[in-house]
């Protein structure tokens, strides 16, 4: 079991790392004492080898949230990596994960590779609105013309928008200019 430092003067002295210890261990790898944020990482990347999804779930909500800081972004392009390259489970938690963050990096990575249904489901029910966005942009660029049309029901107008603009830019202006969109933007052209 990896072993987590307990602070920069307890560098010698070590706990066994327990689900409850991640958390710290995570903000530790974005620590400003080059020390403790190096031994932070070297055991960080032990962990998801010992179990991939109880150590992406316990550290990524947190290195989602410390990608801002100054050393922040080093866990968050590691877990990016587990997310591509790791088990199937961890991106399915990923991308059902309560926390924002992750859900975001999960649909950054997974976007290419989700099939259709699951693209809008998450238009249709996901509570971001920059993941329904993303979402929606991926099944227009499927170029399905029945689905680009469905999306113009959406409740996001965001992606409303990009529906009348693909429909649009595909010369389906009727339904575009239905909605009152198209008209307008000619006008002004």
């Amino acid at each position: 079991m990896p072993t987590i430092p307990l602070g920069r003067h307890q560098s010698d002295r070590a706990a066994p790392a327990s689900r409850r210890h991640v958390t710290l261990l995570a903000l530790r790898c974005a620590d400003w004492v080059p020390q403790v944020r190096s031994r932070a990482r070297e055991v960080v990347l032990r962990c998801p080898a010992e179990s991939p999804k109880v150590a992406f779930e316990a550290l990524a909500p947190v290195a989602f949230a410390l990608v801002k800081r100054a050393s922040g972004t080093w866990l968050a392009g590691v877990l990016d990596e587990h997310l591509r390259d790791g088990p199937p489970e961890v991106l399915a938690w990923a991308l059902d994960s309560r926390d924002r963050a992750v859900r975001r990096a999960a649909y950054r990575v997974a976007l290419g590779q989700l099939p259709i249904e699951r693209l809008l489901r998450a238009v249709r029910s996901d509570d971001d609105i920059a993941i329904r966005v993303r979402c929606a942009e991926a099944v227009i660029r499927v170029g399905d013309p029945a689905i680009t049309r469905a999306l113009l029901s959406s409740r996001t107008a965001g992606v409303r928008a990009d529906a009348v603009h693909a429909m649009g830019l595909a010369g389906e202006t009727a339904a575009a200019e239905a909605l009152g969109g198209l008209s307008r933007v000619a006008a002004i052209g």
